[in-house]
């Protein structure tokens, strides 16, 4: 990660070893969703994967012009949290630069779903996220969590949850050539009746925490800090983006701030 000029905004560049892209801004206009993880496309077809835990570090600690560097198509794993990242960012520092911060006011509320989930986000005074998964195992019940996010908070509740999945799920993507670097290291993974993480779960609810996490690092595909209050169900990427693109495409919604 390298400092950038005032009003760049967070831009990736592919190194493949041999050449480099042109940089690919970190927006939801270039954004391509799947049921697992995020990724950028740019301009000539170069994709970036699995985004969304450094995105949302990135959007917590404010930092909103910086260039990185990405040796392959996907960043680093790390632990399957964005802990690391914050951590890694808290070393690096940053500086305020000359010009306002702008953030994305909420001023109308816009609602997306389909036939598994919804996401909304409304007016409110600050960034607060309620999110309620359904998952039918006994050890993810119905779980909500409600948090107003700060870097304080982030770090205290958010940060250190692991991405999760389902050890019938891990088959088929290690058989289709995806996420080769995800292990018991640094993916929470369930079988039909247990965690097969030796160490077990951060928190009982860490399921639901890093849904939130991974939401947080969605929405700042908007360009900007958002303002406003989120309320999802069962939702994942692919609804995060729409909802991003659906606000962004709604010019009544919100409103641009330098304060």
């Amino acid at each position: 990660m390298k400092p950038a000029p005032a009003s760049t905004g967070i831009t990736f560049v592919v190194d493949n070893g041999l050449s480099r892209s042109s940089p690919i801004s970190a927006t939801w206009r270039n954004s391509r969703p799947s049921a697992m993880r995020t990724t950028l496309v740019g301009n000539n077809g170069e994709e970036l994967n699995t985004i969304e835990h450094l995105m949302s570090a990135l959007s917590v600690c404010s930092i909103d012009n910086v260039e990185i560097i990405v040796h392959g198509n996907e960043l680093p794993i790390l632990d399957g949290s964005a802990h690391d990242w914050m951590f890694l960012l808290e070393c690096a520092g940053y500086i305020e630069q000359s010009i306002p911060k702008t953030s994305i006011i909420i001023t109308n509320t816009i609602r997306v779903e389909n036939t598994h989930g919804w996401i909304e986000i409304s007016p409110n005074d600050c960034f607060n996220v309620e999110y309620e998964i359904n998952y039918d195992h006994p050890l993810i019940p119905v779980e909500t969590f409600i948090i107003n996010v700060t870097p304080k908070t982030y770090i205290k509740d958010i940060a250190r949850a692991r991405t999760f999945g389902f050890e019938s799920d891990a088959i088929y993507i290690k058989k289709h050539g995806l996420a080769q670097g995800a292990s018991l290291k640094n993916t929470v993974v369930f079988d039909k009746h247990s965690v097969m993480n030796v160490e077990g779960l951060r928190w009982s609810n860490e399921p639901v925490r890093h849904k939130i996490l991974d939401m947080i690092g969605d929405l700042y595909l908007a360009g900007a800090p958002i303002i406003g209050k989120v309320r999802g169900y069962c939702s994942g990427h692919a609804l995060n983006h729409k909802l991003v693109e659906t606000l962004m495409t709604t010019p009544s919604a919100w409103r641009l701030s330098n304060a």
